[in-house]
């Protein structure tokens, strides 16, 4: 097998216009210079060529039948050599040339001819009735150019085709430059490294065999898409470090949360408007944000004086400006805080995974803890599970956790805590986090405790009395048998307090001897 394949030199000819100067030169012409100027430019001697692939679309005369043939003989290629002609309609040029470079790597020859040749001009018509005589009757003179320019199924023009495409994902001529430019950029850098296409990656099937169907139907736990004007951000030869601290930020947040994220899957989105990129949860949107190239955020007070568009931090809601790069040093000189694209994108990938790392504990990630901690500790799993709580029980212990905010590293305490509140009779959801929550007491008001000191937030006791009154079992657990009134006004003076402390400089907690959850009445 060949281990690659190289185009040794190029030719073309000039392009007319429909009906040009050239529209009385054939295609078997037009390909005949094309080709004897490769060939005479490639230094080989027409004999060392062993195979000839044109693609061609509309026969202009009966002899472009024979195309391939005729434009690599007269090119001055052997007659013994094969000569194959390939259809592909618009992509027929560029079919020859992958038919020539698969040719090579079956070793059947060591040099190729390859390219396209088309005259539109010379389009013919068919009399399809005619050969046996139209007897009696009307008949038609078939343009061919029409039969090339129209979908047979009868959908139209097939240029319309592009035309569908680019309105329906909103892409205009500025965005298809733009794509054209990076294109020709990425190529040249390439070339310059000494780059060559990867093969599949091990383990990774064909795109068209079933087994790649199937694993095409896999929904990615955590998928991260950008417009394809920032991919630069993952390009390495630009610059591009996100790959490196999106992998730094999983091992993070395993030390964090005692989580072990899954990988975080990061592709180009062509339904993305430009500069945005999205945050995907098994497949469905969570999060989005922008992050124009050549710009940098600036975070602060009036930032009027600076070129940019308003914008939110969008993890805080700060107020903020995209501003171009060139004008980070006056922002700085300003006292203001300038936040680079990717350290953007990877704070609120990091957010989103905090409020949503419930969600990513699979049923796979908790056998996967628990084979790991009885490694250390077997007698603390063996007492908990099969015997008391089974994988499913542990998940949804530890998924409510992580929905608190709850880092579930200690392992093996939660374990002991969910094992007590078993024996003592109290096997539900609630109760083996409440008790995993008073063993993981110290660890939990660590973080929000300010010099030692911890800022509460409770419940009246008698008004705490009353919600303990209220409560009601049923089907769907504890319910408030409660005026809605009386909770939408709770909810407003705890949301006052919850302000009124953070503007003093203190992050308060809320503490209440009840399971109660607030959400906003419409």
């Amino acid at each position: 097998m060949v281990e690659s394949v190289v185009i040794t030199s190029a030719a073309r000819t000039a392009i007319g216009a429909f009906g040009g100067t050239l529209k009385d030169v054939s295609a078997i012409d037009l390909g005949t210079i094309a080709a004897r100027a490769a060939i005479e430019r490639s230094g080989l001697d027409g004999e060392a060529i062993g195979h000839s692939v044109i693609g061609n679309v509309i026969h202009g005369e009966a002899r472009d039948m024979y195309i391939s043939r005729v434009i690599s003989v007269n090119a001055g290629v052997s007659r013994f050599a094969p000569a194959l002609t390939v259809n592909r309609l618009c992509g027929s040029g560029l079919q020859a040339i992958v038919s020539a470079a698969q040719t090579l790597m079956l070793g059947d020859c060591d040099a190729v001819l390859a390219g396209g040749a088309e005259s539109m001009s010379n389009g013919g018509y068919l009399m399809p009735r005619l050969r046996f005589g139209a007897r009696m009757g009307e008949t038609a003179v078939v343009d061919m150019m029409q039969g090339a320019l129209y979908d047979p199924f009868g959908h139209g023009l097939m240029g319309i085709t592009a035309e569908n495409i680019a309105e329906r994902y909103g892409i205009d001529r500025e965005a298809q430059d733009a794509f054209a430019l990076e294109s020709q950029r990425r190529a040249a850098a390439a070339i310059e490294a000494g780059d060559t296409p990867a093969a599949l990656p091990a383990g990774k099937a064909a795109p068209d065999t079933p087994e790649g169907i199937v694993q095409d139907l896999q929904v990615d736990a955590l998928e991260l898409g950008l417009s394809y004007d920032i991919v630069d951000l993952v390009d390495a030869n630009s610059g591009g470090d996100l790959l490196v601290r999106v992998k730094a930020l999983r091992r993070k947040l395993a030390m964090e949360l005692g989580l072990v994220l899954p990988t975080v899957r990061t592709r180009d989105d062509t339904e993305l408007p430009l500069s945005t990129y999205r945050i995907r949860l098994h497949g469905v949107e969570v999060a989005r944000g922008q992050a124009p190239p050549g710009h940098v955020l600036v975070i602060g007070d009036d930032l009027a004086s600076l070129p940019g568009d308003q914008t939110k931090e969008p993890v805080f809601g700060l107020d903020a400006r995209w501003v171009p790069v060139a004008f980070q040093h006056q922002a700085e000189l300003m006292g203001a805080t300038v936040v680079d694209r990717a350290s953007i994108l990877t704070t609120h990938l990091a957010e989103t995974v905090r409020k949503h790392a419930a969600e990513l504990l699979s049923r796979e990630d908790v056998k996967m803890l628990v084979d790991s901690l009885k490694q250390t500790q077997p007698t603390v799993v063996e007492e908990l599970t099969p015997a008391q709580a089974t994988l499913g029980e542990i998940q949804r212990v530890l998924q409510g956790l992580l929905r608190e905010r709850v880092a579930i590293r200690d392992l093996a305490r939660i374990f002991e805590a969910m094992s007590a509140s078993i024996r003592a009779g109290n096997q539900t959801t609630e109760g083996m986090i409440e008790a995993a929550r008073e063993v993981l007491g110290a660890a939990i008001t660590t973080d929000v405790a300010m010099d030692g000191v911890l800022h509460v937030i409770t419940l009246e006791p008698t008004f705490e009395q009353s919600l303990l009154a209220a409560a009601r079992s049923g089907q769907d657990g504890q319910t408030l048998a409660i005026d809605a009134a009386v909770l939408i006004r709770m909810s407003a003076d705890i949301g006052a307090l919850f302000t009124q402390a953070e503007e003093s400089g203190i992050s308060p907690i809320w503490i209440n001897f009840y399971p109660l959850v607030l959400t906003k009445f419409h």
